[in-house]
């Protein structure tokens, strides 16, 4: 078999196979079936497919798509219809404001199949992670994808934001030596979180889940921390820690739960002048914290917003994205997530499985979709 290589523009050398792929860049990138999830209203899914029939522009890769993974807390907000209509969906791929029927979703990893004339050809046929709805195709700027290490599997891959996210929490919180941290919330992010705190030289780390399957997932997956049931947090009056012996609270508390209760009872935890991360996004729902009418005005709490969306201003100066990504990258190879996965299923039952973590958010952590 005869293989022939050309040279672009002092470049190594790339097949021949890839070149032909790569000719006409002007051409249609249709033929393909382009399948997407849609959220049509509140409770009410579908799965539509259409012919792929646009064009790249000279900056664009098209990827297809192996998996996409559900982001549990965020997605049934859509789905439940609890999204502020005048929010943006995300400033990563619309600039819309929410209105049904919208496509949501934002953890997409696959492989480059065709590249705009612009476009360094050695990204063609890499594997590469991007912020974009659950479907089967994404047409996107090359520099908004994301190159996946090459010894990173791609079921691993797919918990980069909730790697980036975990990151942006423990940053915000900066927890010191010897401090008691208290993790509300044990989904896909409360767990990471939780094991990257191990690292952590703190006196106590505690985990507090509501949930016996992520509970037990946590006992699994998060070493050297002390576990407890909502219930059991109350019955402490609050103090938590096999080593608090003094009677003393957490110094910082993170809630990542999507619960108003976890909230409250993180609140509760908290000891004078400590620090509440708040993590969750409760859009419209109507939350109730009885906490903030005595405890945390007379304790001198301080109430953190932690976002991922951007770098926090007090680290600007020193940190990126890029340098975010990074960090988040040499995580998930010591952490190796993907044994969080529940699940695989194909796209086409993804409704099913938004009626089934709708009914019992508990019965699954990770839920991926499979295009192949």
């Amino acid at each position: 078999m005869i293989i022939f290589y050309i040279s672009l523009s002092n470049r190594s050398a790339i097949h021949l196979s890839s070149i032909l792929s790569l000719l006409d860049m002007s051409s249609s990138i249709g033929n393909r079936e382009l399948v997407r999830l849609k959220f049509l209203k509140p409770f009410t899914t579908s799965v539509e497919k259409t012919s792929l029939s646009s064009h790249l522009s000279e900056n664009q890769v098209l990827v297809k798509t192996k998996f996409s993974g559900i982001s549990t807390g965020t997605e049934l907000l859509f789905y439940r219809g609890l999204v502020p209509e005048s929010l943006e969906a995300d400033a990563l791929f619309s600039r819309e404001p929410v209105s049904y029927p919208i496509s949501y979703g934002y953890s997409v990893v696959g492989t480059v199949v065709e590249v705009g004339s612009q476009v360094d050809p050695h990204i063609y046929n890499r594997r590469v992670f991007c912020f974009s709805p659950h479907q089967s195709y994404v047409t996107s700027q090359v520099d908004q994808v994301i190159l996946i290490p090459d010894d990173i599997e791609f079921e691993d891959a797919i918990f980069l934001p909730w790697m980036e996210t975990a990151i942006c929490l423990a940053h915000d919180g900066a927890p010191l030596i010897g401090d008691c941290a208290v993790v509300f919330g044990q989904g896909v992010v409360g767990l990471l979180l939780a094991a990257l705190l191990c690292s952590f030289p703190l006196t106590s780390l505690n985990i507090v889940e509501k949930g016996a399957y992520r509970l037990e997932v946590s006992r699994s997956f998060v070493k050297n921390a002390q576990f407890y049931s909502p219930t059991q947090v109350e019955e402490s009056g609050f103090l938590l820690g096999e080593n608090n012996k003094e009677g003393q609270k957490a110094d910082v508390t993170f809630e990542v739960s999507g619960s108003a209760e976890a909230l409250n009872q993180a609140i509760m935890c908290t000891r004078y002048d400590g620090r509440v991360v708040i993590g969750s996004w409760f859009a419209k729902q109507n939350i109730s914290l009885p906490a903030i009418g005595g405890y945390f005005h007379r304790n001198h709490l301080t109430f953190i917003s932690s976002q991922v969306s951007f770098i926090p201003p007090h680290l600007s100066g020193r940190w990126d994205k890029q340098r975010r990504f990074a960090v988040a990258w040499n995580h998930i190879r010591q952490l190796q997530p993907s044994q969080l996965i529940s699940k695989i299923v194909k796209i086409d039952e993804s409704c099913a499985i938004y009626k089934q973590i709708d009914a019992d958010p508990d019965s699954a952590v990770q839920i991926l979709f499979s295009y192949d």
